[in-house]
């Protein structure tokens, strides 16, 4: 699992992001597959992944 942070705030417009955290999830293609606004849990980001 890969984190990146967005430190310069440049994907902050560039993906049109309104709520923070937010987590994308991408598949082995580079795809972005889930865009997940807000908060959440260990588990639930687990079976996110898992679910991939």
């Amino acid at each position: 699992m890969h984190i990146m942070f967005d430190n310069d705030g440049e994907f902050v417009y560039q993906y049109g992001i309104g709520a923070f955290p937010t987590t994308f999830i991408i598949n082995k293609e580079g795809y972005i597959t889930k865009y997940i606004p807000g908060a959440m849990d260990k588990q639930t980001m687990k079976t996110l992944i898992e679910n991939e």
